[in-house]
């Protein structure tokens, strides 16, 4: 899937840390079974039901304030290749000070503040070959350095190489229809791993108010999907963007209140996205230890059709159980609700620990009256069951 940069690779052989290093190696070890209780809708596509296996170590070694981390992770699937690889989630090395800090390698950087969809979190490309969700992430190369003063903290981001997004092949669920063409992407005014996109971020708290407001400009993460004129499927264009970016939360006893707007230009259209939200907690319900808490967002965008964006006008609620035992349990289930088709995207997923070393996680994801855009993914729905060892 990943092929390491030779700057990356430089990195795990530099002897930037003494003979005083304090080395930390943990990770998880993990086994999924997937299971898609319909047939597949397409007659390429292959039943895709069974278990899958992955490892994510990871190494910390630490000196001072200067520190190396080091985290790959190995996915082994079945019957099809698309789901077997090894990629490099994060492998960076950093330096601490007073009021600064200085990243230099591959980083996950999470944006954001609601819960159905992170609108403004466009720093990492979207790991298709993990989930559906688009939640899961691959390393983006950065050169970051940050400054955390009285007022806020300030970040500037350098990102010298840039990561396509890898969609499904024809042999795989959750699959677009027409599909995107495999191998024949577009860059806007360079190559894939010519660009130089850069990013700033100020993020700042005042009273029970969290703001973050960014600013991006380079290759969208995001591609738009064009048709090909050679054959029946779609063409993946990265195009050059400025985006502009405003995050913030409200923090209440009980009530939380989130949004995410973000506003985009480039050479095809102008667009605006937004997540709007409130999540209200009950706590110890019932004077039991249950906390439940209740969620709404309305998600909005106005790209066009051309576009991979789902969520043009829809609804998402949702209820959250936490059930605050030694486990620290906790369910969600949810729903998006597309307000012109009614299309349903249901989504359940339940955590728990078993002496601290053990998690199990079960998700589920239903596609509901499907007939619009949802309609190649009508018979795609998954329940996935995870058990995971952390050492």
């Amino acid at each position: 899937m990943f092929r390491l940069p030779i700057f990356a690779s430089v990195l795990v052989m530099c002897g930037v840390l003494s003979d005083s290093q304090a080395y930390e190696l943990g990770g998880e070890l993990g086994v999924d079974y997937r299971y898609f209780p319909d047939d597949a809708q397409f007659s390429e596509q292959l039943d895709l039901s069974g278990f899958e296996y992955y490892l994510k170590p990871r190494l910390r070694i630490k000196q001072g304030d200067t520190s190396f981390v080091f985290e790959p992770v190995l996915r082994k699937g079945r019957q099809s290749g698309y789901r077997d690889y090894f990629d490099v989630g994060e492998l960076y090395w950093s330096k601490s000070g007073r009021n600064s800090a200085f990243r230099f390698g591959f980083v996950k950087e999470f944006w954001g503040v609601t819960e159905s969809r992170n609108v403004v979190n466009l720093f990492n490309q979207v790991n298709l070959i993990e989930d559906f969700d688009q939640k899961d992430k691959l390393g983006q190369f950065t050169v970051n350095y940050s400054y955390i003063g009285t007022s806020g903290e300030f970040s500037v981001y350098w990102l010298p190489y840039f990561r396509k997004r890898d969609f499904p092949d024809q042999t795989q669920r959750f699959l677009l229809s027409p599909p995107v063409s495999k191998g024949n992407s577009s860059f806007e005014g360079t190559s894939s791993s010519g660009v130089k996109d850069i990013a700033v971020k100020y993020s700042s708290s005042f009273g029970l108010w969290d703001i973050g407001a960014s600013y991006f400009r380079g290759l969208d993460r995001e591609p738009w999907l064009l048709s090909r004129s050679t054959d029946d499927s779609l063409q993946a264009v990265y195009l050059l963007t400025n985006r502009f970016n405003l995050e913030s939360q409200y923090t209440g006893d009980n009530l939380l209140v989130k949004s995410e707007v973000s506003f985009s230009r480039n050479n095809i259209d102008n667009y605006f996205s937004s997540v709007l939200g409130l999540e209200y907690t009950f706590y110890q319900v019932f004077d039991s230890n249950l906390d439940v808490g209740l969620l709404a967002e309305y998600l909005y965008s106005d790209r066009r059709d051309i576009s991979e964006d789902l969520f043009e006008d829809d609804f998402f609620t949702a209820v959250r159980i936490g059930f605050n035992d030694v486990g620290d349990s906790d369910i969600l289930i949810g729903v998006i609700v597309d307000q012109p088709s009614r299309e349903k995207i249901i989504q359940f997923e339940f955590n728990t620990r078993i002496k601290n070393s053990w998690n199990i996680e079960l998700k589920g994801t239903v596609f509901s009256d499907t007939q619009d855009t949802l309609m190649s993914l009508s018979e795609d729905s998954l329940i996935r069951a995870t058990i995971a060892y952390h050492f």
